[in-house]
């Protein structure tokens, strides 16, 4: 496997998450996903890229909308 910078990598994990985004967002094939996938979690063992970027709270999504009607 080739040796990718952290950076590119980046552009497939989300920021919010840490989470690796899946094929229908990445729009790649499923064996360029196994590659890409692999070169991340290769990069998480080895210390180059966090495993985590924000806080365990942001992995569920807000409730933008939590409106309550009277009736």
């Amino acid at each position: 496997l080739l040796l990718v910078s952290r950076h590119l990598l980046s552009q497939f994990v989300s920021p919010h998450t840490g989470c690796i985004y899946g094929r229908h967002i990445t729009g790649l094939c499923n064996k360029k996903q196994k590659e890409i996938t692999k070169a991340i979690k290769r990069a998480h063992v080895f210390g180059f890229m966090p495993v985590m970027y924000k806080s365990p709270s942001f992995l569920t999504d807000p409730k933008i909308c939590n409106i309550k009607y009277s009736e």
